[in-house]
């Protein structure tokens, strides 16, 4: 009888174990593919934002040149908290600094986080297709990167959304 107790015991503990580790499967399988399918959307999302950005001409590099104050209040109507990036900076070819929603800036202040600024620039200078880059790369601390996200409008500039820890965190995080 200790026997039998014993088998029953070994099989429905090992039943259990199995139905228990096949359920968690699902979920984290339900949870990658909604936090997949979000991160899809918001990526779908900053490329129509790009798209409209590239039809406004005070942002382009003409238009930045003759006046960077214009295309600053033009930039302010982009600010990042209403849409889904931490920041948004446009880079332009012929000018030493960016353009943020904040103002004009030297790339050492728009990536404090990073080491070798030059080698981040001249990443961002080189891109000629939509490229995705993190500041760990060029130094900055795990904790205190940030997924930089490149589009370029044409040869002469580029726009560069920000995602940092906690805005990346909150959309790929599985939802209760």
């Amino acid at each position: 009888v200790g026997s039998v107790l014993l088998i029953l015991s070994v099989f429905f503990t090992r039943s259990v174990t199995s139905t228990l580790e096949d359920t968690m499967v699902e979920n984290a399988t339900q949870s990658s593919l909604k936090a997949a399918g979000q991160l899809q959307l918001n990526l779908q999302d900053i490329n129509n934002i790009a798209s409209h950005l590239k039809q406004v001409d005070a942002l382009s590099p003409n238009a930045f040149l003759a006046s960077s104050y214009d295309a600053y209040q033009t930039l302010q109507r982009y600010d990042y908290s209403t849409f889904k990036y931490s920041n948004l900076a446009f880079f332009y070819q012929r000018s030493p600094m960016l353009l943020t929603v904040k103002g004009t800036c030297y790339p050492e202040v728009c990536f404090p986080e990073v080491d070798d600024p030059d080698a981040l620039m001249a990443e961002i200078r080189q891109a000629a297709s939509v490229t995705l880059l993190s500041t760990a790369a060029f130094g900055a601390p795990w904790e205190d990167s940030r997924l930089l996200l490149l589009y370029p409008m044409n040869s002469q500039y580029t726009a560069v959304f920000f995602f940092n820890h906690a805005l990346l965190s909150a959309t790929l995080a599985p939802a209760a």
